[in-house]
């Protein structure tokens, strides 16, 4: 035992180079961007190219969380002038060099070493945001360079070694604010050692970075924290409803990961039983910083907040002194832990790809986007090295209302002003109560003042609100005005105090009264859940959440006709909300039942107003006009449902057949086919329809468009299936042939196609057309059984014809 530990202590250099290997190996197959980190590169792109540190270009304001990130970014990117590969290759140097130097600098054992790689290897936290374009390899770096000289600063307690702590801090906390938190223990703890007096020397001017960088901040933006910050821990969401969500998003890290969960709590044990001050500080600092993600309800990216934590727990783990054995069966243990999982990098590379929601809406990021946004991926489409591809519009634009605004803020470049209703890019909205009370963690949807589009556009305050008005003007001079001009300092130092807060009183105090009825709501106190709803309007009579929310408490009392006046409010004021129509649509419906059929059009009509995609509405209205009697009526309204929707189709066909009513009747059914669709299922539905109307051409001109789009997806190969089978069935074979030559020509690789061609030939007799058609369906589909069959079918046929 004693020769084979020390043979494997001599190929300890090899390990760390293979093992290093094998990271950078699994990074590569992992290599995604997310999308929020394409709205620090729009920043710098726009810096690069003289706009200024800005996101939208008119106007000073932070978007991005991590400074020294951005920092260290833009340099590389002024060179480059590409976001995609460069940021990919500046987080794979910085994951590598994280991984490499940990080992290094606390002068591991072979034996500790292997357990080091095989842990941040098989870790699908550490290996995700070990790329995605976020600050996490940074992050990893400096902490592993902090845990490092603080082991040093146990032994020594130097002040030169302090002093370094501090800088390394500064740079964590610039990096990204609440990592703070995972090092203020530690941090603390040696200032104690250290001394008072050594501390203001020494630690002072090593968080000048810090410091300098929030001087500039409140200079430069007028506030000294990102206006993320201000969006995400301001949203006024009840403290329990976000503590729920931060335990939920705790679970979801578990589900998702189990190896990066059992080595923190492995952590927090062996730091609770040696009990030395290492482990002890930088476990402390583990907890406060979970503690902090529940408090702020976590986040919807699940394992972001995870892997600082991930590098102190493998750091305290991996400074246990065991024998060869016992590490070489932990690093064995961890290997099964991560490989047993169906999410484990060992397990997921290029073809990886997955959406998966839990209840509390944390999302593995990295399967949302790989497909899009992957490295392999990428190379796989060809992709140009400029990706995403910018688009240049012919003249400026108006202002966009625009959420998840990564890819498509950096793809429309700099001229593009876009409204964030999330608020992570605007200084007002990310100010402003959230709204959306149903909102995915993270995504705390505020609902555009009305009249701020307008505002935007013409740079002429138009906000309806009095008070909201009067608060943005504080916003624009902060973020439009001259830097040095007294008038906006007077502004920074009342918006930076809270002065101006009394003017959103009246909003909060609204999104509060309607977190309240709903909960009075879930105990059936319907009466009190109004109460408070009616007052919640007077004090924001433009939160359309309150106004859709009274509604349909009045609609379950059977106050229709109250309602009916508030849903059309509330859906004016928030159009692209479907939810807020489809409440409508339920009261004009009761509103039909009470015998008010008259108000129940009317109510259907001004939704088609605010909407002209409001199927629902154009459907019941068009079934309505077929009942009256008035054919061209129904046929103008049903005929714009299904060109603005074919899923539409079924639903028509439903109505005009309890109505006793032809297809052929209506005329403007026909103008609007063939339809465009993204969706194979739509295309089945208008086929369906277009079947019953008995449109031939129409039919066969949905399938060629579809195929075209979708290929012989599941859906458009039954539609062909059906549609040659019925047409060989009628004994029409020359409508069969013409049939199938669009599609041949359209795409001739699926041996299917070529299938059906030589059962067309057979039916004409034609059986050595039927051998050759046959032949080539075997040759694109070896596997596929019918075609082999049907090509001995032939050979026989085509012999037994031949004297």
């Amino acid at each position: 035992m004693t020769r084979w530990m020390a043979d494997l202590e001599r190929h300890r250099t090899w390990i760390l180079v293979v093992g290093g290997l094998l990271f950078a190996t699994v990074c590569i197959r992992s290599a995604w961007m997310s999308d929020d980190a394409y709205i620090t590169l729009r920043t710098i792109d726009n810096f690069v190219n003289g706009h200024g540190l800005r996101w939208n270009i008119a106007e000073r304001v932070q978007t991005y969380t991590h400074p020294l990130w951005l920092i260290l970014l833009t340099p590389i990117y002024a060179l480059t002038r590409e976001a995609f590969v460069t940021t990919l290759v500046v987080s794979h140097v910085l994951s590598i060099l994280s991984v490499v130097s940990l080992p290094v600098l606390f002068r591991l054992r072979a034996a500790q070493v292997l357990f080091v790689l095989v842990a941040l290897s098989g870790s699908k936290f550490y290996v995700d945001y070990s790329t995605s374009g976020l600050e996490n390899p940074l992050t990893h770096v400096i902490f592993v360079f902090y845990a490092w000289l603080f082991s040093r600063f146990i032994g020594l307690e130097e002040k030169k070694v302090f002093q370094g702590l501090c800088l390394l801090a500064g740079l964590a906390i610039l990096n990204r604010m609440d990592a703070s938190l995972l090092i203020l223990p530690s941090l603390g703890f040696a200032a104690v050692r250290i001394g008072g007096r050594h501390v203001v020397r020494s630690g002072l001017p090593a968080f000048a970075p810090l410091i300098l960088w929030f001087v500039f901040s409140l200079v430069y933006y007028g506030f000294p924290f990102p206006n993320t910050a201000y969006a995400k821990l301001g949203s006024g969401i009840p403290r329990m409803d976000l503590l729920s969500q931060g335990i939920s998003y705790l679970g979801s890290c578990w589900m998702h990961d189990w190896l990066s969960c059992v080595l923190i709590m492995g952590a927090f044990v062996v730091a609770a039983v040696r009990r030395e001050p290492v482990g002890l500080t930088l476990a402390a600092g583990m907890i406060l910083h979970l503690a902090y993600v529940v408090w702020i309800g976590g986040g919807f990216m699940v394992g972001r907040f995870l892997t600082g934590s991930l590098v102190f727990a493998v750091i305290v783990l991996a400074r246990l002194r065991m024998n060869l054995s016992t590490w070489l069966a932990v690093a064995a243990a961890a290997l099964v832990v991560s490989s047993l999982h169906h999410l484990s990098p060992f397990r997921v590379g290029e073809s990886f790809g997955h959406t998966v929601y839990s209840r509390s809406g944390v999302l593995d990021e990295r399967g949302m986007y790989y497909r899009r946004y992957g490295l392999l991926p990428a190379i796989e489409r060809g992709h140009a090295p400029v990706f995403p591809p910018r688009i240049t519009f012919a003249a400026k634009r108006e202002p966009v209302v625009k959420g998840s605004i990564g890819v498509i803020g950096y793809a429309w470049g700099p001229q593009e002003h876009i409204i964030d209703p999330m608020g992570l890019g605007d200084p007002l909205l990310s100010r402003l109560p959230n709204h959306d009370l149903g909102s995915r963690i993270g995504h705390f949807r505020r609902a555009v003042p009305v009249g701020y589009v307008e505002t935007i556009a013409t740079g002429e305050n138009r906000i309806r609100n009095p008070d909201v008005a009067r608060y943005y003007e504080g916003i624009v001079s902060i973020t439009r005005g001259d830097i040095w001009s007294g008038a906006r300092w007077g502004d920074i130092l009342a918006h930076n105090l809270g002065q101006r807060d009394y003017l959103l009183v009246g909003l909060r105090d609204a999104q509060e009264r309607s977190y309240q009825s709903r909960s009075a709501a879930a105990r059936g106190d319907t009466a009190s859940a109004m109460d408070l709803l009616g007052a919640a309007r007077v004090k924001d009579p433009e939160n359309a959440e309150v106004a859709r929310d009274l509604a349909s408490l009045l609609r379950a009392r059977g106050r229709t006709r109250e309602a009916a006046p508030i849903i059309a409010q509330a859906c004016s004021l928030r159009l692209e909300r479907d939810d807020y129509f489809t409440e409508l649509s339920a009261i004009a419906f009761a509103l039909i039942q009470d015998g008010h059929t008259a108000e129940a059009i009317e109510l259907y009509r001004s939704g088609i107003r605010l909407n002209s995609d409001y199927v629902a509405g154009l459907l019941n209205l068009g079934f309505w006009h077929l009942q009256q009697g008035d054919v061209e009526g129904a046929d103008r309204y049903l005929a714009r449902a299904l060109a603005g929707s074919p899923t539409s189709a079924e639903a028509i066909l439903a109505g005009l057949t309890r109505q006793n009513k032809d297809p052929r009747d209506l005329p403007g059914l026909q103008s609007v086919i063939p339809f465009s669709s993204e969706s194979p299922a739509e295309w089945v539905l208008l086929y369906r329809l277009l079947t019953r109307i008995g449109l031939r051409a129409e039919r066969w001109s949905a399938i060629q468009v579809a195929f075209g789009i979708h290929g012989l997806d599941d859906d458009v190969l039954g539609m062909i299936r059906e549609e040659f089978h019925q047409l060989i069935s009628e004994g029409d074979s020359e409508a069969a042939g013409t049939f199938l030559t669009p599609l041949l020509e359209i795409d001739s690789s699926h041996g299917l196609l070529y299938y059906y061609a030589g059962i067309l030939h057979e039916a004409l007799g034609q059986f050595d057309r039927a051998v050759l058609a046959h032949r080539h369906s075997v040759h694109l589909e070896p596997d596929q059984v019918l075609g082999r069959e049907a090509l001995e079918r032939a050979v026989e046929r085509l012999r037994a014809r031949k004297p």
